[in-house]
């Protein structure tokens, strides 16, 4: 595997882990940010974001050894319900 081909199977495998980290992310910033004075909010939500970080790897590295990235982003970003558009008219 050359280096282009990593680094697209790079970038496959960050497109999966970026969105559960960015929910968890959000809703620990959130959760914080509604008691932004009190460490415990400070810690909790940290924690919902490292979850939401082990969730994204977790998944992301699921999918890598299932089949591969670009495989799973082809299937989630596929819309079979469009392809036929164009004949219909």
């Amino acid at each position: 595997m050359n280096l282009i081909e990593k680094f697209v199977y790079l970038l496959g495998w960050l497109r999966i882990f970026i969105s559960p980290f960015s929910a968890g992310a959000i809703g620990g910033f959130l959760y914080w940010r509604n008691n932004p004075d009190s460490k415990t909010s400070m810690f909790i939500g940290a924690g919902i974001a490292l979850v939401g970080m082990i969730i994204g790897i977790v998944w992301a590295e699921f999918v890598r050894r299932k089949s591969n990235t670009i495989d799973f982003i082809s299937k989630v970003d596929a819309s079979p319900d469009l392809d036929d558009l164009d004949k219909k008219q």
